[in-house]
């Protein structure tokens, strides 16, 4: 009976296990998204780093650990971070499949004011992409393996978006793209506040 009982406790853990690795990310982080913006938190940025054909280990705390989620085939989640003002404070919240999300207090951010003052630019870059596309043209292509970066910014009502690869090219034609630098500037505040909080 005590076999029987542990084998069923190692199965229930192992479906937890299993169902953990199976969240969709995106319907979780629009639900806190919308949690937070009723809670009443007025910025709200979502970073996330992904990587093909990739296997990740990083630190984390005191041990290393693979906390990384495969979300489509070979992609994986490399960092996920919600990053939000509430009430004058600064919050983060890192949360993968593996682990429960953790909430952290943050010293002044940086990235979430210059997320704003670039919408601008980010706006002139959808219009511009747009307009490429309507003649046959495209923005410089990018590899299609590696590591890439996004974010995304909610708010006053308007939700934009960055992204990048990790490694941008020193190509003129891509660096000619004046939002690009911009992109870039936020990538490095936000790993350098991640990497300090």
């Amino acid at each position: 009976m005590k076999t029987y009982s542990l084998i069923v406790a190692l199965c229930f853990v192992a479906s937890l296990k299993a169902s953990a690795q199976k969240i969709n990310l995106e319907k979780w982080v629009t639900h806190v998204v919308d949690s937070l913006q009723k809670n009443k938190a007025d910025t709200i940025e979502y970073y996330h780093e992904y990587c093909g054909e990739c296997d990740i280990t990083r630190a984390f705390g005191d041990t290393v650990k693979h906390h990384n989620c495969q979300i489509e085939n070979s992609w994986v989640q490399i960092e996920n971070t919600i990053i939000y003002k509430q009430n004058g404070e600064y919050f983060s919240l890192a949360f993968n499949c593996n682990y429960p999300p953790i909430r952290k207090k943050l010293s002044h951010i940086k990235s979430l004011e210059y997320f704003v003052s670039i919408v601008p630019a980010l706006n002139h870059r959808d219009q511009t992409l747009t307009a490429l596309r309507k003649h046959n043209k495209f923005a410089p292509l990018e590899s299609v393996d590696g590591i890439y970066k996004q974010a995304f910014l909610y708010w006053e009502g308007i939700k934009q978006s960055v992204y990048l690869h990790d490694e941008p090219t020193s190509d003129q034609t891509q660096l000619s793209f004046l939002w690009i630098s911009k992109e870039i500037n936020l990538f490095k505040l936000i790993a350098s506040e991640l990497s300090t909080n």
